[in-house]
């Protein structure tokens, strides 16, 4: 900053010092005329040679300046705040996405609705040198108590041109899942298995495929099992053109399902769990051909929980999400509008406050750029009472105005 500063001082006295010339100069220029026009009374060809020969060193002094200019901006370090900005590649945005919603809970007979700030987040995002990328990111959430909090904050090395292969450590959710959507609200592979954690991630891509393997320290501890860095997992990525589609395929593992952000919750405060953490494993798939799109995805547990830690009807669980989608992507009014429908469904999560079933559409409209406005009708229903469901049914209806910078 000193030397951001001493540049700027520099500039400063450089263009005063011209400017100063210049100006005295041009008075001086005023005065020699009017002296010479009022005691020699020169014929016009003399004045207009002595105007020529005035405006020529006028005109040395102003490339003079503009030399000067360019050599202090070449001279090292910037000389503004954008310059700054420019050379540390930093970027900075938000998104705030505004909901009016109308809820009929499938858990409880009870009917909502609300106007409310949603989601807020803000991001800042640098790349200071070619290897190196860094990102910090806060979130403010009313669902979650109207508190702002780290959402994520990481650092990158490699993945360039020259070095496909990088290192990634910080928070962030690990890749475990795809959770590909075109509707609004969160697929329910999302909210079975999303895990945000403090991993470090190593991952390598090459041509249409990219891969990586993570390993962190989570919350909770097996019964009899000390507090290690012993979680882990890995995901494997396909991309290619096949007869004029886009093809996405991904396969995904982790070692404690259990450490999932929403399983966590289910489980409270206690850390120790009564049986074992099973391993889950996803699968994804994303065709994209002319302006249809269609998503599948399946994540599940590989074992059953204890049901000290998750029931599924009084014994042990075994959570499972699967994920059908088809979205059409056309343009209305020369803006793009996006239309999707799912069907979705869950296995024996019913303790983890998930809807056995739900099925909707939704329509997104990009209105102006950074500006989308989302309508989603979403119906839900509950495990029934046979298996330690209400067995009620509800609905999620949701006008969402989103802004992005």
């Amino acid at each position: 900053m000193r030397k951001l500063k001493k540049k700027f001082s520099s500039l400063k006295l450089n263009l005063c010092s011209a400017l100063a010339v210049i100006t005295l100069f041009a008075l001086t220029l005023h005065f020699a005329t009017n002296t010479a026009i009022a005691d020699g009374h020169p014929d016009a060809k003399k004045l207009l040679e002595m105007i020529e020969k005035q405006q020529k060193e006028l005109d040395a002094l102003k490339k003079a300046l503009v030399e000067t200019q360019a050599a202090q901006a070449s001279s090292g370090g910037s000389s503004s705040v954008s310059d700054v900005i420019s050379e540390n590649k930093l970027k900075i945005g938000g998104t705030l996405e505004i909901e009016a919603t109308n809820t009929e809970s499938f858990t409880a007979d009870t009917n909502t609705s609300d106007l409310s700030l949603a989601k807020a987040t803000l991001y800042f995002e640098a790349q200071p040198h070619e290897m190196l990328q860094t990102y910090i990111a806060g979130v403010f959430k009313e669902a979650d108590g109207a508190n702002i909090a780290l959402d994520e904050g990481w650092v990158k090395i490699g993945e360039t041109d020259d070095m496909p292969a990088y290192l990634k450590a910080g928070n962030f959710v690990v890749p475990f899942g795809a959770f590909n959507t075109n509707m609004l609200a969160d697929p329910l592979g999302l909210t079975l298995a999303e895990t945000a954690e403090n991993p470090v991630q190593v991952g390598y891509s090459m041509g249409g495929f990219s891969g990586s393997v993570f390993a962190f320290n989570g919350d909770t501890q097996e019964n009899g099992e000390g507090d290690h860095f012993d979680k882990f997992g890995a995901n494997l990525a396909y991309s290619a053109k096949v007869s004029g589609a886009s093809v996405d395929l991904g396969l995904s593992y982790i070692n404690a399902i259990g450490e999932s952000d929403t399983i966590e919750g289910a489980l409270g405060s206690a850390t120790s769990m009564a049986g074992d953490n099973p391993s889950g494993i996803g699968v994804s798939a994303m065709v994209q051909t002319g302006p249809f799109t269609g998503i599948f995805e399946y994540i599940t547990a590989t074992d059953d929980f204890d049901s000290g830690d998750v029931a599924f009807n009084g014994t042990n669980a075994q959570p499972a999400a699967y994920q059908f989608e088809i979205g059409y992507t056309t343009t209305l009014l020369e803006k793009e509008l996006v239309l999707a429908a799912t069907y979705q469904m869950s296995e024996e999560s019913q303790a983890l406050g998930i809807a056995e079933e739900q099925y909707g559409v939704a329509a997104t409209y990009s209105y102006l750029p950074g500006l989308a406005i989302g309508v989603e009708y979403m119906h839900q229903e509950d495990y029934s009472s046979s298996d330690g469901g209400t067995g009620l049914d509800g609905h999620n209806a949701t006008i969402k105005l989103i802004g992005e910078w």
